[in-house]
């Protein structure tokens, strides 16, 4: 799927929304997704959340910091909006992935991770809602209204502008 139509799904979500923070947790919910913090133990290093499929819950590493948790709950809630026919047809294919498997360049190697960390980033930081904020707001107050990590709202803020 191409960056547009990812953008398109993630702002059907969220165009009555005029303020920030996006509630991605009320969306999610919307949709029939529930989402829970859990205490990973001796994984926590390594997850932050997954998505279970059967069963419609996300699941986020209590011990991540809440910006982290949101941009998680926003990225999981992307596979179910962009993968779920995927597993559905495949199962076996989707299971748990460490933090990050990135290539040399910062960026994931698997598509369906780079499609949910674009829906997430979309989700959280409309494009529209984005540009109605910056001429008032310098960009770590525009991730803290976005309640999103500064460097997240840095590269969002060259995609938009």
């Amino acid at each position: 799927m191409d960056d547009k139509e990812i953008e398109k799904k993630a702002d059907e979500l969220t165009e009555r929304y005029l303020e920030p923070p996006v509630p991605v947790y009320g969306i999610a919910r919307e949709n029939k997704v529930e989402v829970y913090t859990a205490d990973f133990g001796e994984f926590s290093n390594r997850f932050s959340g997954f998505f279970d499929f059967e069963n419609a819950d996300i699941y986020l590493n209590e011990k991540d910091a809440i910006e982290k948790q949101y941009f998680t709950a926003a990225h999981e809630f992307g596979h179910w909006i962009l993968h779920k026919d995927d597993y559905i047809a495949d199962p076996e294919r989707y299971a748990f992935m460490s933090k990050r498997t990135e290539t040399a360049n910062g960026n994931s190697d698997d598509y369906m991770e780079r499609e949910a960390d674009y829906f997430a980033t979309c989700l959280l930081m409309p494009r529209l809602l984005v540009k109605k904020f910056v001429p008032y707001h310098s960009s770590s107050e525009l991730a803290a209204m976005f309640n999103v990590p500064h460097a997240l709202m840095e590269n969002r803020l060259k995609e938009v502008l």
